[in-house]
């Protein structure tokens, strides 16, 4: 089963979210040969990708991967609020894909992206 995560995205910066896999003993998967994907819609019924993450398998032997947005993508990203804590809500989640294309989602959670007022 997934891990629930909530993360916040502050528009117009660089967004970085570092997983670290363990198994039930607090051992790390070893990642070696996998990819990992990620993606935010605006809901989970949704057929529209909103942005996809850069998905980096940093450390695989340890478990670790990044998951990323540049400061151009979260810039583009729409927002509906007037002020910072007036967050768009979305929707995202994480998967690991093995090499020979077995996906499983690994997180998921909200997206909360915090309005930006520097351009």
């Amino acid at each position: 089963m997934a891990e629930n995560y909530d993360i916040v995205i502050d528009q117009g910066s660089v967004f970085s979210l570092v997983v670290v896999l363990k198994d039930d003993d607090g051992v790390p998967l070893d990642l070696t040969g996998y990819t990992m994907r990620g993606q935010i819609r605006a809901s989970c019924a949704s057929a529209t990708t909103i942005i996809a993450f850069t998905c980096t398998n940093t450390d695989p032997t340890l478990g670790r991967f990044t998951c990323s947005l540049t400061t151009a993508q979260t810039t583009a990203l729409a927002t509906t609020g007037a002020t910072f804590d007036e967050y768009t809500e979305y929707v995202y989640d994480v998967e690991i894909v093995s090499a020979s294309s077995v996906a499983t989602r690994v997180l998921n959670g909200h997206a909360y992206l915090s309005p930006e007022v520097t351009k």
